[in-house]
């Protein structure tokens, strides 16, 4: 459970055949639910979290929060780039346009659910439908990085 007690999130370790990595997968409360600044310690506690391990990392979910244009929830904005601005991770499905509402795109269409990617290559992300979600599904192939 996230410490404002509205949503959670969890993660487990994958190893392959190249090595070890960690996904995790979230789903932050809505803005009406709870306050930007208890969301934004949302973030960090998922921050937190996958930063205490060094295994690279994969963070995916719906965020309930776009970064791509203003909005009033600054905190939660904030914290939510910090992990591409301070940590490294890559937004890999940044190019791809809205995530809500497949099924009704002219009522929403921002993009609130994300694919980060730290250590790890991302390649080929995809936007799809999804039957089970009014979000568009994302998806990508992770490969392991680079041997120098």
């Amino acid at each position: 459970m996230l410490p404002s007690g509205g949503r959670a999130f969890l993660g487990t370790e994958i190893t392959t055949a190249w090595g070890v990595f960690d996904v995790y997968n979230t789903h932050l409360s809505l803005a009406r639910q709870v306050s930007d600044a208890d969301r934004a310690v949302d973030v960090r506690r998922i921050q937190e979290t996958t930063e205490s391990r060094t295994n690279p990392a994969v963070v995916t979910g719906d965020f309930n929060q776009t970064v791509d244009v203003p909005d009033p929830s600054e905190q939660t904005m904030t914290a939510i780039r910090a992990f591409t601005g301070d940590y490294g991770y890559t937004d890999v499905a940044a190019g791809l346009g809205p995530t809500i509402d497949q099924k009704q795109p002219e009522d929403d269409s921002r993009r609130i659910d994300y694919i980060l990617v730290r250590g790890v290559s991302a390649t080929d992300p995809v936007r799809f439908v999804s039957h089970e979600s009014d979000h568009w599904g994302l998806a990508t192939t992770i490969a392991p990085p680079a041997m120098p």
